[in-house]
This record gives C-alpha cells, structure tokens and sequence, in this order.
C-alpha cells in the first residue's frame, strides 16, 4: 500500500523528516509531494524544496519524491493513491488539516486523510522558525535533515554568490 505525504517543505525539517521514515517504517511506498500552497510566500522555489526534499531522503528505497503546481486530488488520481498522510503538531495543525481533508474529499470522494502527530521532541519546529534562523544567518544544524544540509548550503551559497556559514 503506499501513502502521500504532501507539502510546502520551506524548507524540509528534521520534524517532516521524522514523520515521513515513520510512514516509510508502515507503508510499501511513500510519495513525498511538493506543492505550492497560494497562501504562502515562499523563501526557496518548488524546484529548491523537491532538490532538499530528494537529498533528504536518498537511499530510502520506499520514499520518492514529487511536485506540483496543481491540486493534491489531480496528484492523486496521476499516482493511483487516494491515501494521503498529513502530520500534526498540535488542535490547530488539526484544525486546518481537518478542513483540507474534507475540501478534497469533495473534489475526490476517494480520497481519505490519515493523520499522525508529531514525535514530542517536534512538536514546536517549524519551517517558519527555520527560515527565521536562516535569514539571521543562524545555524539549521539539526533542525533539518543531515542528508539535506549540505543542498542547503549550495543553495544558499549560490544565492550569495558566496561562502554560507552556517
């Protein structure tokens, strides 16, 4: 059976990181879906997020990555998987998760939403805090997955035209 685990990853966290192997620890295939949320300005593009995403996750043989401009249902129907994993961290990521559940399920009767709570040692990391940390220059070690770390400094190095301290 495989499952899709969607989202925005600006940028991936060891949190998405640890939420994802357990689904991989569960499911035959896990498909990590990239999308671009229209309510979200964006610090690194769709491509930069697949590209950590993918480093994130090489030699997992059960964990492939993809992304999407489109809607999560039109993925769904492409991948032939109407098993969607979504990771919460506390009653307002339920919340919101909730009411994504229930919009596709209107556009894709088959598709269901299963939903996994955060390891404790996450529960407070955030994309949003990383960035934070990143704009201050700040070190992300530890905060994102070891095997993206160093995609993270090229990318940020090739934005600076530089050396990136991290």
């Amino acid at each position: 059976m495989k499952v899709i685990v969607t989202g925005s990853f600006n940028p991936i966290t060891k949190g998405h990181e640890d939420l994802i192997l357990r689904a991989a620890s569960i499911f035959d295939e896990v498909i990590v879906a990239v999308f671009n949320n229209v309510d979200k300005k964006y610090e690194f593009s769709l491509t930069e997020r697949e590209k950590l995403c993918r480093a994130a996750f090489v030699g997992v043989r059960n964990v492939r990555t993809v992304s999407s401009d489109g809607m999560v249902v039109d993925l769904c129907r492409e991948e032939n998987c109407f098993l969607l994993l979504r990771g919460v961290r506390d009653e307002s990521d339920l919340r919101y998760e909730k009411m994504m559940s229930e919009a596709n399920k209107r556009f894709e009767p088959r598709c269901e939403t299963l939903f996994m709570t955060a390891s404790e040692k996450y529960e407070r990391l955030s994309s949003t805090a990383v960035r934070k940390i990143i704009s201050g220059n700040g070190s992300f070690i530890g905060l994102i997955p070891e095997k993206a770390e160093k995609c993270l400094v090229e990318i940020l190095e090739e934005r600076k035209g530089g050396k990136y301290e991290k």
